[in-house]
C-alpha cells in the first residue's frame, strides 16, 4: 500500500496513517486536515492509497458516519445557542419584548391609580368628617389635579 517508499516511511507513521485515516472514516471527519507528523512525511499519494486499501479491506458507510456528523454539530450548536439565549428556543422577538415593557408600564400605572385613587378616598372620608367645607375643599384639591394630570398628557 505505500509502495516502494516503505522504507522512508516508518512503520509507526505508516500505522498512524492508517490509524488516524480509519477514525477520520468512522467519525465522519475525512473532511479535515490530517496531523503534520502524516503530511510531512507520507505523500498524498500514499495517503489516498491507504484510504483507498482500507475502504477495500474495512467497509464504513462513510457517508452516513458524514450524516452523524453533521447532526451531532447541529446538536451541539443548538444547544449552545440555547444557553446563550437563557433557555428560549426562538429567542424573544422585538414584538414580545415591546409587549412586555407595555404591560409593565401598564401594570404600574395602574397600581399609581390605585394608590392615588385609595389616597382620595381617604381624603374624601377625612373631608367629611370635616364638614361640607372640607368636602369642597377635597373636590377642588381633586380637580387641581385632575386638570394638572390631563396638561400633562397633552389633552
Amino acid at each position: 500500500m505505500f509502495g516502494s517508499k516503505l522504507d522512508q516511511i516508518s512503520p509507526r507513521v505508516a500505522n498512524l496513517t492508517l490509524q488516524v485515516l480509519q477514525s477520520r472514516r468512522l467519525s465522519g471527519t475525512l473532511d479535515l486536515e490530517l496531523p503534520k507528523e502524516i503530511t510531512t512525511r507520507v505523500s498524498p499519494y500514499h495517503i489516498e492509497s491507504a484510504l483507498q486499501w482500507l475502504r477495500r479491506n474495512y467497509v464504513v458507510d462513510e457517508d452516513a458516519a458524514i450524516i452523524a456528523r453533521i447532526e451531532r454539530e447541529d446538536k451541539l450548536e443548538e444547544k449552545k445557542w440555547i444557553e446563550n439565549r437563557g433557555g428560549d428556543l426562538h429567542g424573544e422577538g422585538v414584538f414580545e419584548r415591546v409587549r412586555t415593557v407595555k404591560e409593565a408600564k401598564a401594570q404600574h400605572e395602574e397600581a399609581e391609580k390605585k394608590k392615588r385613587e385609595e389616597e382620595e378616598a381617604a381624603g374624601l372620608v377625612k373631608q367629611a368628617e370635616e364638614g361640607p367645607k372640607g368636602i369642597m375643599a377635597w373636590t377642588k384639591t381633586t380637580l387641581a389635579r385632575a386638570r394638572r394630570e390631563d396638561e400633562a398628557l397633552g389633552r
